[in-house]
């Protein structure tokens, strides 16, 4: 039996890459062969500079506007 071998790189803080990550495994639990794929995740960071004319230290990490956050009207 052969397997397929399936590498993800995924920024866990991402957003999208949460959706990616969950649609992957709705896909591999309607697949009738899932169990010869083997997924390997592999962590990847987006944004890891500050965005321009940021100031001061991890303030920045925390700012709701942040690539690859979420803004507050978004929802918890």
């Amino acid at each position: 039996m052969r397997t397929l071998r399936i590498d993800v790189w995924s920024d866990v803080v991402c957003p999208w890459c949460h959706i990616g990550k969950r649609r992957l495994e709705t896909a591999l639990g309607r697949f009738e062969h899932a169990d010869e794929v083997e997924v390997h995740w592999h962590s990847f960071q987006l944004e890891p500079r500050p965005p321009p004319g940021a100031t001061g230290g991890p303030s920045w990490t925390r700012s709701p506007t942040r690539p690859g956050r979420r803004p507050p009207s978004c929802g918890p």
